[in-house]
């Protein structure tokens, strides 16, 4: 476990519950502090049957939306050959996956009742169980909710704000190459034509797209 600091010393010695059951700990009770075993981070105070009975997930989701139509072999052939590990893949057919599972290593941290165990990235598809647009899913989602979105961007009002949470449209050929994602300006709007459609985005999702890079400075 990675030291602690004086800040976490001083809380763990003064805590007066459980910040796993959220139970208050009886004079008798062991305190133990419970750490994370994939990264040695200190977590918090904890019983030591909780600490004991905790679980870590070794399993790291990757959420694509869609995923089963959308053309995923070539993500399985790099994360497949760019570092060690096998691949699991539960297929609906040998063209469409629900899930494929990479195993990344060992984290090798051995603690009574544990064994050594792979990190898992599993990207899975949420059309699955959230089977609409993405822009229609956007829109069912109160704005409220948006807590950590809107610390991030606290300096934009409500209007501009409500651009961020909109869906948006992005010039896919034109992004032909790492550096175009380096400018700082939107492309024009012949730049955001599709050859598999046949036209451009329209003026109203143009204009959008520009007051949202303007008001937010994405």
């Amino acid at each position: 476990m990675i030291e602690l600091t004086r800040d976490e010393r001083e809380k763990f010695n003064n805590a007066t519950q459980c910040y796993i059951c959220e139970k208050p700990f009886a004079p008798d009770d062991t305190r133990v502090r419970d750490h994370c075993h994939l990264t040695g981070r200190y977590r918090g105070p904890a019983h030591s049957n909780c600490n004991l009975n905790y679980k870590d997930s070794h399993i790291i989701p990757i959420v694509f939306h869609n995923l089963s139509s959308y053309d995923a072999h070539f993500i399985i052939t790099e994360i497949a050959t760019a570092f060690a590990g096998n691949v699991d893949i539960l297929p609906i057919t040998k063209e469409k996956y629900i899930s494929f599972t990479k195993n990344v290593g060992e984290i090798g941290e051995k603690v009574a009742n544990w064994k050594d165990r792979n990190i898992k990235l599993r990207l899975i598809d949420s059309f699955k169980f959230l089977s609409s647009s993405l822009d229609k899913l956007a829109s069912f989602l109160s704005k409220d909710k948006l807590k950590t979105l809107r610390s991030e961007f606290a300096h934009l009002s409500t209007d501009d704000f409500e651009l961020l949470t909109r869906k948006g449209v992005f010039p896919y050929e034109y992004v032909d190459c790492a550096d175009k994602l380096e400018n700082t300006r939107l492309p024009l709007r012949e730049s955001f034509f599709s050859s598999l459609t046949g036209v451009t985005v329209s003026e109203s999702d143009y204009a959008r797209a520009v007051n949202a890079s303007t008001a937010t400075y994405i």
